[in-house]
């Protein structure tokens, strides 16, 4: 059981979700889960290749990117989140 969603909680259960016979994560509200990786690059350098977009067009684009790369993450038990992506200091954009 790992409590909380800092880097290091996650990174902790995403582990020993390979390495356990059971693994839990406890949150408090629902987050935006965004991996260090996306189609095989890290997510910086995929975000810095994109076009430079509005943030609102970024923010839209990257929701619908997370949502087909995680599908909804309530058919996991965890919470929807309350708030947009970028929208929270642990949900920043990625830098380019």
């Amino acid at each position: 059981m790992v409590v909380g969603t800092g880097n290091s909680g996650v990174d902790i259960a995403g582990e020993a979700y390979f390495f356990a016979d059971q693994a839990y994560i406890s949150v408090r509200r629902g987050y935006h889960f965004v991996s260090n990786h996306l189609f095989g690059e890290p997510v910086n350098v995929f975000a810095s290749k994109g076009a430079q977009l509005p943030f609102f067009l970024k923010q839209k684009l990257f929701a619908g990117l997370l949502r087909l790369v995680n599908g909804d993450l309530r058919d996991y038990g965890l919470p929807k989140s309350d708030h947009r992506i970028f929208q929270t200091p642990r949900s920043l954009m990625p830098s380019y």
